[in-house]
């Protein structure tokens, strides 16, 4: 069987993916998992796998790949090729593609939410032969509609390589009161709830260290950025006022930028981890297993993503103006089980 999924990488072609089972180097979710699993199958040999990507980059030497310019360009080389099936993220799979290349099987792989009228098309279209979403629950949102018939579900797959270089972690109940986020930095993110918390954090627990990794440039190398070089311009407006103080960042807030597998080495000094507080457009949500792999607790918005990837279901929230005290909580918290918490994201990993 011959397999090919399409990357579209052009914002990122420069970064190097060489070593993408030590961790995402600094990229959206979506664009990892086509290189973390397209890399491991092509190790398993059991079938032709291959990446059509936009542009070169440095991949892994597993990887086999070859570049298109777009997705067009990805679709006329498979034909060229034979290619029994092309998985594609489904939100860049039109209604006007699918029709132009009918005789193409396409795998619509639901990396985001897909809006009620695109599961109309792709319900259909008789070439889209699969959907492919990547938590049970993001599955679960489609049983009421016919595109139910032809979807499943497979987990995003995480690394554990990166383990190997911290066999002793500190124990969380010992660790000081720091906080980590990890993702992008716009509003479909959520950071702006967890900025908005922090001021009640402190009053509780004063000591308390807020460490921020990424940036409003994560999806887009390119995006231009406000006066404090971390978001656009709108959207430091939205969070800033509650982390500065007479035109400061304040000393308990720390921006760290995008950042690869030096990320590890934050998360194993802080004892809670706060992936995308609104959950907005979570259907797995990367970080908070990679959050959970260094025995930090997650806490985080109920829905669908992580209702999947995270252990600890006490430990998210229904609202948004309850992420202070779910934060204070955990930090005074002196409980935690890490056999609990280490079986049940083993099943994310990409060796299962």
């Amino acid at each position: 069987m011959k397999i090919a999924f399409y990357l579209p990488n052009s914002s990122i072609s420069k970064i190097d993916f060489s070593d993408v089972d030590r961790g995402n180097p600094g990229i959206g979710g979506s664009e990892y998992s086509v290189i973390l699993i397209a890399s491991n199958l092509c190790k398993q040999q059991t079938h032709e796998v291959v990446v059509y990507c936009d542009k070169e980059s440095v991949f892994p030497t597993s990887l086999k790949w070859q570049t298109c310019k777009d997705l067009t360009g990805a679709i006329k080389l498979g034909i060229r090729q034979h290619i029994d099936y092309l998985i594609v993220d489904g939100k860049l799979l039109s209604e006007e593609i699918l029709c132009r290349y009918a005789n193409v099987k396409f795998i619509a792989w639901a990396n985001t939410f897909i809006p009620v009228k695109v599961q109309d098309v792709f319900a259909k279209m008789d070439n889209v032969v699969s959907i492919i979403n990547v938590s049970k629950e993001e599955l679960e949102q489609t049983k009421n509609h016919p595109i139910y018939n032809k979807s499943t579900f497979i987990y995003n797959a995480v690394p554990t390589k990166i383990l190997e270089d911290f066999p002793d972690l500190m124990p969380n109940v010992k660790r000081k009161p720091n906080v980590c986020y990890i993702g992008s930095l716009h509003a479909a993110k959520g950071f702006q709830y967890l900025a908005k918390a922090w001021p009640a954090v402190l009053k509780e627990v004063p000591e308390a260290q807020l460490y921020v990794i990424g940036s409003g440039k994560l999806y887009g190398r390119n995006n231009k950025l406000g006066k404090w070089n971390i978001a656009s311009e709108n959207f430091e407006e939205m969070f800033m006022p509650y982390l500065t103080e007479q035109g400061k960042i304040i000393p308990s807030v720390h921006f760290l930028g995008i950042l690869g597998e030096e990320k590890y080495k934050v998360l194993e000094k802080c004892k809670v981890g706060v992936p995308n507080p609104s959950g907005v457009s979570e259907t797995f949500g990367y970080t908070a297993v990679e959050i959970e792999f260094m025995d930090c607790q997650v806490t985080t918005i109920k829905c669908p993503g992580y209702m999947d990837t995270v252990c600890l279901k006490e430990n998210l929230y229904n609202s948004t103006s309850e992420l202070s005290n779910f934060i204070i909580n955990l930090l005074k918290s002196e409980n935690y089980d890490r056999k609990k918490v280490i079986e049940y994201i083993e099943m994310f990993s990409v060796k299962s």
